[in-house]
């Protein structure tokens, strides 16, 4: 999500990268007077996309069947949606590294209440890691596009980038150091929960928030476009987080993958993601964004339906491969279109429409979990997500009149 908030990319300190000659030395002053706000989105791309790798432990430890599993993606994501509602609030009321701050310190202590052994903290938990990056991500978008000023466009693919980059570190970090040991897991989301405390004090500050304040109405046009850029991100976020987030559990339980192979599968599927929107970033035209939206959806169906229909384990694998780099450059390319012909006063609003997307989020991992659950099968539950490719297809082609 989310998966998806924001934008592309983090190099190190004097790297060569596609945008450095693009941007200059002042595009490389401002990546360096940025970098907390990069490096936190590392951090909160982590945070959102780790419950899928632990979920099969959770399942195992906490005794909890698909609906219940899925459960723990509507709490996370539904905390999602109402942190991205509220933030906006928060930082006109405060700032918005007050706002992030607040983020930060409540996905912390989400992270730190996991390994209670309480069934009713657990939800509690996520909810509040969802909550706490619901709150954060708009507040750190903000003070990016505010302190990059005209080179926002590339600051936000820099930022899109990390949160990608962060979640492909997710399966290894959870996965491979944990190795199924309880004690293990405890001891990591305590090193999470101490990472993720001081990030929202060394973002820097922007000045006063003087677009958060306006309250110009939109025409019943802009409505109508805002409304079904929204109904796009809810279709997407949900596909994105549906996919990776069942994509280890479907792996162990029709192929009997082992615990490394499912994170590995996860890794695929975030590395192509990362490197489809590095690809985008670096190389698209204006005017294609159109094209672009049908290519990947074609190219992400596509993946959907080699690993439902794979005959053998090894297809999980150009299956994933399909998958990420299909839907990597949704939900940047959807938000650019509105964004490039909308008015300033539609952009204020994009807060809502990515809260939107936070629902889809949360809605279709669990429509899945709920699925699986009474059919018997989680194959059976994951066709789901062709009603969010549907449902995708249907507002991409409705955005020729954005």
């Amino acid at each position: 999500m989310p998966n998806s908030f924001s934008a592309s990319r983090i190099t190190a300190h004097g790297v060569d990268s596609p945008f450095t000659e693009r941007m200059g030395a002042s595009g490389v002053r401002m990546r360096r007077s940025l970098a907390p706000a990069f490096a936190s989105y590392v951090m909160l791309g982590v945070a959102t996309t780790m419950l899928g790798p632990l979920l099969p432990l959770l399942q195992s430890q906490w005794a909890l069947n698909d609906q219940s599993a899925g459960g723990l993606f509507l709490a996370q994501f539904l905390g999602g949606v109402c942190g991205a509602l509220v933030s906006g609030e928060i930082t006109r009321r405060t700032s918005s590294r007050t706002s992030a701050a607040l983020g930060f310190l409540l996905a912390a202590l989400g992270f730190a209440v996991l390994p209670s052994g309480l069934r009713v903290l657990l939800y509690a938990g996520f909810a509040m890691i969802g909550f706490g990056t619901g709150v954060a991500m708009p507040a750190v978008t903000h003070i990016v596009v505010e302190r990059s000023g005209e080179r926002s466009t590339q600051a936000l693919h820099l930022l899109n980038f990390c949160w990608a980059l962060g979640a492909i570190l997710a399966p290894g970090l959870f996965l491979r150091i944990v190795d199924g040991d309880l004690h293990r897991l405890r001891l990591v989301l305590w090193i999470v929960a101490a990472v993720l405390l001081p990030l929202g004090v060394w973002l820097p500050k922007v000045e006063a928030q003087v677009a958060v304040t306006e309250t110009a109405r939109l025409s019943r046009v802009e409505t109508r476009n805002l409304l079904s850029c929204a109904l796009l991100l809810f279709a997407y976020v949900g596909l994105e987080n549906g996919i990776s987030g069942w994509l280890p559990t479907l792996a162990q339980r029709m192929a009997a993958f082992p615990s490394s192979r499912a994170a590995l599968l996860q890794t695929i599927f975030w590395s192509c993601f990362l490197l489809g929107r590095l690809a985008i970033s670096a190389g698209m035209c204006k005017g294609m964004e159109l094209r672009l939206l049908a290519g990947s959806l074609c190219t992400a169906t596509a993946g959907l339906v080699l690993l439902l229909l794979a005959p053998a384990g090894q297809w999980y694998y150009p299956a994933a491969v399909l998958m990420g780099l299909g839907l990597s450059p949704v939900f940047s390319t959807a938000v650019a279109l509105l964004s490039a012909r909308g008015s300033r006063t539609i952009r204020l609003r994009l807060g809502w429409v990515f809260a939107t997307g936070g629902l889809g989020g949360a809605a279709l991992p669990y429509a899945i979990g709920a699925l699986a659950s009474t059919s018997g099968s989680l194959r059976i539950g994951m066709t789901a997500c062709f009603l969010s490719c549907a449902v995708i297809a249907a507002t991409a082609f409705d955005a020729r009149r954005w």
